[in-house]
């Protein structure tokens, strides 16, 4: 796939978001994409594991972005994505994180009242 198609859609989404001139609407088509929670270590964002068990995982998903964008005319840009929750900025402050079995984790609350909230230095 020719690497001027993905600069064009580029260039087109950046005017959409960026409210610049553009014309129609953007259609991107994802693939099936691995999620982290189907990874047997889960979480990247929260693993002290070696960032080499999830780089497989990350480049398969560029991979099928890759494929499906030459198989059809949309708008999309391939990108490795490394998604993230906000539990990684919560646990940051100093949040426990909760991991579900089925879905993303979350940040478990750090303060429950305006009062403890009060003793969180800056």
């Amino acid at each position: 796939m020719p690497n001027c198609k993905y600069k064009k859609n580029e260039v087109f989404l950046r005017n959409i978001y960026a409210r610049g001139q553009f014309q129609g609407h953007g259609f991107i088509c994802q693939p099936k994409l691995i999620r982290s929670i189907d990874h047997p270590d889960y979480d990247f964002t929260i693993s002290d594991k070696p960032v080499e068990n999830w780089v497989p995982m990350i480049a398969e998903n560029y991979d099928r972005q890759i494929r499906m964008a030459a198989k059809l005319d949309d708008d999309a840009v391939p990108v490795a994505k490394i998604g993230t929750s906000t539990h990684i900025y919560a646990a940051a402050f100093g949040c426990e994180v909760h991991r579900f079995p089925d879905s993303p984790a979350c940040a478990l609350p750090l303060v429950g009242s305006a009062e403890e909230a009060d003793k969180i230095k800056v």
